[in-house]
């Protein structure tokens, strides 16, 4: 099994260095955990628990969330806003013809 994981790890990620270590400590607060960050330290890695990074993603996802609401009202805005120009414009263009009747001619 761990070897199958190895190869899935490497394929999805393109590498075999690792992007996670998962350590069980005693207690949240365990001691190693400061050990672990002054080792990690300067590498662009950081020390989290689970807890701490089970929060992150849900902020993340909440976060991604909220976007296509805001997208949808600013199509919204901007599809009222074209409608608004282009009914303006066909008025402005027909505002001679517009106080005067038309009358048939017999």
């Amino acid at each position: 099994m761990r070897r199958r994981e190895q190869k899935r790890h490497a394929c999805l990620w393109q590498t075999t260095a690792p992007t996670a270590l998962a350590i069980r400590p005693q207690r949240e607060h365990d001691a190693h955990t400061p050990k672990i960050e002054a080792t990690l330290a300067g590498s662009g890695l950081r020390a989290t628990s689970a807890n701490q990074r089970e929060q992150s993603i849900e902020a993340l996802t909440s976060e991604g969330l909220s976007h296509p609401g805001e997208i949808s009202t600013l199509l919204l805005i901007a599809a009222t806003l074209a409608l608004a120009a282009a009914l303006t414009s066909a008025i402005w263009q027909r505002r001679v013809a517009l106080p005067t009747p038309r009358t048939c001619a017999t």
